[in-house]
């Protein structure tokens, strides 16, 4: 295998693509030409190959995609959000030379606490409860490109935030490095609407450090601007969430929460299903069908007046299993079917539904 290094240290967080698209920024060295491996590739279901290969695969540790399998079956839980830090732009300030700029990433109560080992540097590893970037030298445009993943409870998640601290770092540092700290930012994992952080490139507000705001949560609340100094440096994050409890659509999130919602409101969610989007109805679809069978029995729908678009719902969902991109996902239907037990009423509200409205 080529040992690649990079032409400078900014190209560095994209050696990779560089090296796998042949873009240039980087050269190999004669000295260390090449490191030697071997591998050898297992086929079959994990726990299958784990139970037939226990010394060679003892202790392994196991790397889950960031996505989701193509198969996601009934019971499946999984409730992580990948972080990637992109890139920030400094003001030099007084420094007669550029900085050297670490990014400290932790996870922070409404109280201003850690969460305590929610932080995954990779597989392999154990959690950590603060991940520190590395640093650059000289340099205030760092690119960083750096993925971490957020364990949190799900019980916890709506109530915390992602709490960024920036530092400049020195080799003879002798001093604590929360003393290096410069600025800091904080980001809730859930919007104000209940759904969670979007997957996109966010731009994080960036505030002078105080460290009487920043070791408590008071930063949360301050409105005063003399207080909370907003600077103008920039800092740039990435978010991708793979959960199959929490979603970060609005019309999903108010099917899934229906018993809060009025009578009068649950016309609007049924009638807005189809927004939700194919792939995340595909996700949810056992907790989606738990929340339309529930519909049909319950007392918002005494008067039967929900029956038409719960049919409807049940039919687009069928429209899409069925359908030839998603005909993998046939088996979570059909153990759907088989584990769940519908309820008469439920089977009686479908059957008198033969002319459904159009959602």
């Amino acid at each position: 295998m080529p040992i690649y290094l990079p032409n400078s240290e900014e190209t560095f967080p994209a050696l990779f693509e560089n090296v796998i698209n042949n873009s240039g920024g980087f050269t190999t060295q004669a000295t260390a030409h090449a490191l030697i491996i071997s591998s050898r590739i297992f086929h079959g279901e994990l726990q299958t190959i784990q139970k037939e290969n226990p010394t060679t695969l003892k202790d392994t540790p196991v790397t889950e995609k960031m996505g989701f399998p193509e198969l996601i079956l009934p019971g499946t839980v999984r409730n992580v959000l990948y972080v990637t830090l992109v890139e920030g732009d400094f003001a030099q300030g007084r420094k007669t030379s550029p900085k050297n700029i670490e990014v400290a990433v932790s996870i922070k109560s409404q109280a201003g606490e850690d969460l305590f080992s929610c932080i995954n540097k990779g597989a392999g590893v154990a959690n950590v409860t603060e991940y520190e970037s590395f640093v650059h030298y000289h340099d205030n445009n760092p690119k960083w490109l750096e993925t971490l993943r957020l364990d949190v409870p799900i019980d916890k998640f709506a109530k915390t935030h992602l709490f960024f601290a920036f530092r400049h770092c020195s080799s003879n540092d002798s001093k604590d490095k929360i003393d290096k700290n410069f600025a800091f930012g904080w980001v809730p994992l859930v919007q104000v609407d209940g759904t969670v952080l979007i997957d996109t490139t966010h731009n994080l507000t960036l505030y002078n450090w105080d460290t009487k705001l920043a070791r408590g949560a008071s930063y949360l609340t301050e409105t005063d601007p003399k207080k909370l100094v907003a600077l103008k440096d920039t800092f740039s994050f990435k978010t991708f969430l793979a959960s199959t409890k929490l979603t970060q659509n609005v019309s999903l999130l108010r099917l899934l929460r229906w018993k809060s919602s009025t009578g009068s409101e649950m016309a609007t969610i049924l009638k807005n299903f189809t927004f939700i989007g194919e792939i995340e109805i595909i996700k949810f679809v056992q907790d989606i069908f738990d929340a339309l069978f529930s519909i049909l029995d319950s007392e918002k729908n005494k008067d039967s007046s929900l029956d038409g678009l719960v049919f409807s719902a049940l039919i687009f969902i069928l429209g899409i299993i069925t359908d030839k991109r998603f005909t993998v996902f046939r088996p979570v239907l059909d153990l759907y079917i088989e584990m769940v037990c519908i309820l008469p009423p439920a089977v009686n509200a479908l059957l008198s539904s033969s002319v459904p409205p159009r959602l």
